[in-house]
């Protein structure tokens, strides 16, 4: 299985990335002692998903690779919707590597609701 490299992304011209200081670190750190375990041990009850009145969209990034967990899991929520999947510009952080592409991606999808 791959993985994401926070590093070596792709961004859209004219970004200015920003640095992994220390408490980029430490957010991320927590992240991966909490926020992950969180989720790898949560369970989905699909005819609650399904029967939302939230609208889900099951999105992806253009260059986050099928063999990255984070795309196996939009697969799997689509397919346990009964919904395609949305692709959003970037990869898995696009929101921070192609924040304009993709808040106009965003806009676009929510004035379809």
């Amino acid at each position: 299985m791959d993985y994401v490299d926070p590093v070596r992304q792709e961004t859209e011209p004219g970004l200015t990335p920003q640095p992994m200081d220390e408490r980029r670190r430490a957010n991320f750190g927590y992240f991966l002692e909490h926020d992950v375990l969180a989720v790898l041990q949560d369970t989905l009850d699909p005819a609650a998903l399904a029967g939302s009145t939230t609208r889900i969209l099951a999105a992806v990034g253009a260059t986050t690779p099928a063999t990255v967990f984070d795309h196996g899991c939009v697969i799997a929520l689509a397919e346990l919707l009964g919904t395609g999947t949305e692709t959003f510009p970037g990869g898995h952080n696009g929101n921070t590597t192609h924040p304009r592409a993709y808040a106009a991606r965003l806009r676009a999808l929510l004035a379809t609701a």
